[in-house]
């Protein structure tokens, strides 16, 4: 007698289907991405436009590597592959001073230093981050059509950051050693409200713009330093 052959139907499959195939999961999840901003000054500098393994790491001593996730955590220029997609929530933007002038990389700058005269005291961590987050335009946009647009740098406050505080110590009218402060902007973060919906494959910038170069030298230090933006908001993708 033959054996009867009952296949499954697509009810079935999706029924008892190892995993979630066709299901979307829900993460917190930023969209962040790092440049470097030249001690020249730059009339625009992009951002999410350039996906990992592209462009300049902005990453200390990257010896002018491309991007790593480390840099930006987008693998398309300028959007999500699919199934992605994704709902901006608010903005963030980190101003960090440097230590080398060499172009396309950044180093850590030294946060204290040894001075013989109090009266050439050093700011220069201080002054490069007021150089720029006094400064700029930040305009964001989904499909080449503006969504937010706000000025200078400094109204994008962000969550965290490295801190050293100022310290003098002196022994001498002509002697001292000064320890000098990681400067950050404070206040109320940026939200959208309600939020952007960015669906799958659609492209979004966000460009920070100068009327006129804005550079890091004298009373700043006269290196590159760099700049993040962070896109905060949900992430939409298939579940596994």
């Amino acid at each position: 007698m033959g054996v009867s052959v009952q296949y499954p139907t697509v009810e079935d499959f999706a029924a008892n289907a190892v995993g979630l195939q066709g299901k979307i999961e829900l993460i917190w999840q930023p969209l962040y991405d790092w440049q470097v901003y030249p001690t020249a000054g730059i009339a625009a500098l992009p951002f999410f436009t350039v996906p990992q393994g592209g462009g300049f790491s902005a990453q200390p001593i990257a010896a002018a590597a491309p991007k790593t996730i480390n840099d930006t955590n987008l693998t398309q220029p300028g959007m999500l592959p699919a199934p992605q997609s994704f709902w901006a929530d608010g903005l963030e933007i980190v101003i960090e001073a440097g230590g080398t002038a060499t172009a396309n990389l950044w180093s850590v700058a030294v946060p204290s230093v040894f001075l013989a005269a109090q009266a050439a005291a050093s700011t220069v961590l201080l002054n490069d981050f007021n150089i720029i987050a006094r400064s700029g335009l930040a305009i964001f946009s989904i499909m080449q059509k503006v969504y937010y647009q706000e000025g200078p740098l400094h109204r994008f406050p962000q969550r965290s950051s490295v801190r050293a505080d100022l310290g003098l110590a002196t022994t001498s009218a002509t002697a001292g050693s000064l320890a000098t402060q990681f400067p950050r902007t404070e206040g109320i973060g940026v939200r959208f409200a309600p939020g952007y919906g960015i669906a799958t494959s659609s492209n979004f910038a966000l460009n920070l713009v100068w009327p006129a170069l804005v550079p890091t030298t004298a009373p700043g230090s006269g290196f590159n330093a760099r700049i993040g933006a962070f896109l905060n908001g949900w992430l939409f993708r298939a579940a596994q």
